[in-house]
């Protein structure tokens, strides 16, 4: 009888820090999900901020090239299109009438 209501009381100790350590360990976990939320908040913030700076710094490069020589800058412009089209391994078909024709035209008459 004695030793059950020892068993009990250490048995409810133990639950009761059982409790605490669980109400602890959710209050740090909620601290902890708070903290990489800030984290990943400001993070997402700051790569927006650089994306923006870095589209504004490409915009002035292309704006630069493009007035230094318009058809030059087309003409890779075009190439570089074609280059992501052709990374699918496509067929691709050509009008005469095409810019990127009309250069691929001008080399071939050059190699005559």
């Amino acid at each position: 009888s004695v030793y059950n209501r020892m068993r009990a009381e250490r048995e409810k100790e133990a639950k009761k820090y059982l409790a605490e350590g669980k109400e602890e360990a959710a209050k740090i976990e909620a601290q902890t999900d708070k903290e990489v939320a800030q984290i990943i908040a400001e993070a997402n913030k700051e790569a927006e901020i650089l994306k923006g700076q870095g589209d504004k710094e490409a915009m002035g490069i292309y704006a630069e090239a493009y007035s230094q020589d318009p058809g030059f800058f087309e003409f890779t412009k075009s190439l570089e299109a074609c280059s992501e089209v052709l990374k699918k391994k496509s067929t691709l078909i050509l009008s005469t009438e095409s810019e990127i024709f009309k250069y691929l035209k001008y080399t071939e008459k050059t190699d005559e």
